[in-house]
């Protein structure tokens, strides 16, 4: 989670029983300590039960409660009571940073990614389009020579399907899936997957590649590196 120095923080949790109903009745608060849990800087803070939203929730006042509050990292430790079915203490880290500008390393890293696939896309598209050009004096020249066309449309054929390859890449026709999360709701993994329509999207039908990507981070919830690779 990352919050913004000054700006009020919408603290949520939602408690979900073994036969997925909600918990209503349950008594939750929260506290905030420093990045090694040493020292209490925002004191017992109470939520109220939103059932519209079946979560317990709170906006902390932070002109109020947190006057002191610097950018960096933090530890919630929320306690819940009155209730036997979940543990009485739950932890959990944030990160309030200076503004809205800064972001994430691991969306810098997606984003760096990003462009780069949208360079290496122009990059084909503007090849294939000069091998359409040559391709058709080509066969205007080479009539007769129809295995020669026929080589040529084949390798049209795998440049088509390498340029809807990165296409999907840059979120075209693709899917996420199985993704699984750290404890500061950082993506660890997940499927990837490319379709060559838009209406096969999210079935079993018409996968042009699968990916799998992963993703580490350090006990800062720093990201350390992002792989993804076609399986």
């Amino acid at each position: 989670m990352i919050a913004v120095k000054g700006l009020d923080i919408p603290f949520t949790i939602q408690l979900i029983h073994l036969n997925s109903t909600f918990e209503t009745g349950a008594t939750v608060t929260y506290e905030i300590y420093n990045s090694e849990a040493s020292s209490i800087l925002v004191s017992s803070q109470t939520t109220t039960y939103n059932s519209t939203l079946n979560s317990y929730m709170d906006n902390l006042d932070v002109g109020a409660d947190w006057t002191s509050q610097e950018a960096g990292n933090y530890v919630l430790v929320w306690t819940i009571e009155n209730t036997t079915d979940f543990p009485s203490t739950m932890v959990e880290n944030f990160q309030v940073i200076d503004d809205t500008t800064q972001s994430s390393s691991e969306t810098s890293q997606i984003l760096e990614n990003t462009e780069q696939l949208l360079e290496d896309t122009t990059s084909i598209i503007n090849i294939t389009n000069e091998t359409l050009d040559n391709t058709e004096t080509i066969i205007n020249n080479t009539n007769n020579i129809s295995s020669d066309t026929t080589s040529i449309i084949n390798i049209l054929t795998e440049v088509n399907l390498d340029v809807k390859r990165i296409l999907g890449l840059v979120q075209e026709n693709t899917h996420i899936d199985q993704t699984t999360y750290n404890g500061n709701g950082d993506l660890t993994s997940c499927r990837i997957r490319l379709y060559t329509d838009s209406s096969s999207v999210a079935t079993n039908n018409n996968i042009l590649a699968t990916y799998e990507m992963e993703a580490t981070y350090d006990a800062g919830y720093n990201m350390i590196d992002y792989i993804v690779r076609k399986v």
